[in-house]
């Protein structure tokens, strides 16, 4: 990993710690990407200036083994140096976790970073966790307890927890097996920021206003939410927030090398172009994108084989466009061909024709091209100036209430699936693109839920 990727990192981290824990955002996609360990970087690119007594310094804190690289210390060193004055420098300083320096403070978690400062901006705040007397902050948990994880450094935990597995309904959302539970405490401590000694697995009739699982609560006798912000105080335990269901299904999937679906119970997210009759048994809610190429496969490859389903009224298809930022004006124009026209087999021909074009050709269409595509399958009765009109005003709220409501779900990538049961309100949530004999395994299991 070059000096590059741990900047990469350490940006994450800005959005992350202001409201979405480093752990559960940006882990889930780093262990997509790389089922590899992450090799320790070999050289440096600047000088590592070493003193304590400097204004500005990034403190490396120790106990034990549990002590971070001198060379990764330095690509954070080099990270944090456009937040210090430019007439300062950002030296380094590694102490011990029992230094006079940290005031006889414990901290949660080591290794553990510190910076000092005499005046600290508010971008460089945003990463601090506690002060320790005039102008030593300690940097968050997560991100440090991450960033350790990464390099195969041990941490150690001042803290205790207990955890508790919470399954759900469907056999997707759950374990039921206590060996692979245990398999999940490295995790689950990573999660917590806390030594996690136990896990039982519980039933979700017992948490039945949790509605979301698999869930996590945990029960210690410290804080366990004081800078987790995913962590919600629950009947005397602490909660990873349900809404952060998908990524810790993610997590829990990876782990343990288990395929483990979030199920969500409540009110059914109501977007899209729904194709099929009013109240079917089920409901799929498809976030794709026109730019993404599994989105393609799965709308040429899948849910062809899933017509007849529709057909026969067992199953409607809500098509969600969630679009990549560049090409708002061709999905609104997307969402109101139908809304114009109202003719939802010649929307379905459109978007496989579409999904067809990017797979063949590996590009996207233009909106000219869109509407060249639009008047081959309408005909030429179709009204353009009706058509941009909607598109600026209510093909823009669908495709902007799309992505709020993916936002909410946690969803982040494209494609994915929920399958919805609307006689129980529930349904689980498939990141990814699945082949039609998985995609109908699930869907029948959903329908049976009763």
């Amino acid at each position: 990993m070059g000096k590059s990727k741990v900047k990469l990192i350490a940006a994450i981290a800005i959005a992350t710690v202001l409201g979405f824990s480093l752990i559960l955002g940006a882990l889930p996609y780093m262990l997509k990407v790389s089922n590899t360990q992450t090799p320790t970087p070999t050289t440096q690119t600047t000088s590592m200036p070493m003193s304590c007594d400097m204004p500005y310094v990034l403190i490396s804190i120790y106990k034990g083994n549990s002590k971070l690289p001198s060379n990764v210390l330095g690509y954070v060193r080099d990270y944090f140096k456009q937040f210090i004055p430019k007439d300062q420098e950002l030296s380094v300083c590694i102490i011990p976790w029992n230094s006079s320096m940290l005031q006889g403070k414990t901290l949660r978690a080591y290794p553990a970073l510190a910076i000092k400062a005499e005046n600290v901006s508010k971008e460089l705040m945003d990463y601090f966790g506690e002060r320790i007397g005039e102008n030593i902050y300690i940097i968050k948990y997560p991100i440090v307890v991450d960033l350790a994880t990464r390099y195969n450094v041990p941490v150690q935990y001042s803290y205790q927890a207990k955890a508790i597995l919470v399954q759900g309904e469907s056999e997707y959302s759950r374990l039921d097996n206590q060996t692979l539970a245990n398999k999940l405490k490295d995790l689950l401590s990573l999660i917590a920021v806390a030594n996690v000694t136990d896990i039982t697995l519980d039933n979700y009739t017992n948490y039945p206003d949790i509605e979301a699982y698999p869930a996590v609560l945990y029960s210690s006798n410290m804080n366990l939410s004081e800078q987790l912000p995913y962590l919600k105080q629950y009947s005397g335990m602490f909660l990873v927030d349900t809404k952060y269901a998908l990524p810790l299904a993610g997590l829990i999937s990876h782990t343990l090398g288990v395929q483990v679906y979030a199920e969500i119970h409540g009110k059914k997210p109501e977007v899209g172009v729904v194709i099929g009759k009013n109240n079917t048994p089920v409901s799929l809610i498809v976030f794709v994108d026109l730019a993404c190429s599994f989105c393609a496969k799965l709308i040429n490859e899948t849910l062809p084989k899933l017509d007849s389903l529709v057909n026969e009224g067992k199953i409607s298809v809500s098509y969600a466009y969630s679009p990549s930022p560049y090409m708002m004006r061709e999905h609104a124009l997307l969402q109101c061909y139908i809304k114009v026209t109202g003719d939802s087999s010649g929307y379905v021909k459109l978007i496989r024709m579409l999904a067809e074009k990017l797979l063949k050709e590996r590009r996207t269409v233009s909106e000219s091209e869109l509407k060249t595509l639009m008047n081959n399958i309408y005909g030429a009765s179709l009204n353009y100036t009706e058509l941009d009109v909607c598109a600026n005003t209510t093909g823009t709220s669908i495709v902007k209430e799309t992505i709020s409501e993916a936002s909410k779900l946690s969803i982040t990538a494209t494609p994915t699936i929920i399958v919805w049961n609307n006689r129980k309100n529930m349904g689980l949530i498939i990141e990814g693109y699945l082949p039609a004999d998985e995609l109908m395994k699930v869907i029948e299991a959903v329908s049976k839920l009763s």
